[in-house]
């Protein structure tokens, strides 16, 4: 190389470290970082809600009631009288269910029909069986169902994530009382 074409490579050098050092001839601010997406929690890889979930729970919710196998719940209206289901007994209620993104995957009320179901025998998620056997006539009760509760740890794709803990509202309508477990899985 010449010593011409030396000089132009140096000069050329050293104009882009300057603009690259100093910057341009005016020095603005570099822009704000851009807000932080609020995401929900990850799930949890153990039977246990993780902090992160708990405090978003309580963020969203408020304080909620946990039973001794880690469903959380919050009562949102009392129910009447002293009675509950009992096991086999065919509950009837209006629900809505949504995911932890506050996406609702499904809505009793916007079919326009309630849902029936024999209550403790395993027609649904444990953590339903675990509230509604609870619920007094025309209570409404918020309910956080965790996976090992709910769909586990497979999900029910593509509409339930793997280890998605789900929320309900769950309003107990009525129960018919049933004399004898049935056999039978179908309601």
């Amino acid at each position: 190389m010449t010593r011409r074409g030396l000089a132009i490579l140096a000069l050329t050098a050293a104009t882009a470290t300057a603009l690259l050092v100093g910057g341009c001839s005016k020095s603005e601010p570099p822009p704000p970082p851009a807000p932080a997406e609020k995401r929900p929690p990850a799930p949890s890889l153990t039977e246990s809600w993780t902090a992160e979930q708990i405090a978003f729970l309580d963020e969203k919710f408020g304080k909620l009631e946990v039973t001794s196998s880690g469903l959380r719940y919050k009562i949102l209206q009392p129910g009447a009288g002293d009675a509950t289901p009992n096991r086999a007994n065919l509950v009837t209620v209006h629900y809505r269910g949504e995911l932890q993104s506050g996406q609702v995957f499904d809505d009793s009320r916007k079919r326009g029909s309630p849902f029936k179901f024999r209550a403790g025998v395993g027609h649904v998620v444990k953590g339903w069986d675990e509230a509604v056997l609870t619920m007094k006539k025309g209570e409404k009760r918020l309910v956080a169902v965790p996976f090992w509760l709910g769909y586990g740890v497979n999900g029910k794709m593509p509409v339930i994530p793997p280890r998605a803990p789900m929320i309900f509202e769950i309003e107990l309508l009525d129960w018919e009382t049933t004399a004898r477990v049935p056999s039978s899985q179908n309601p």
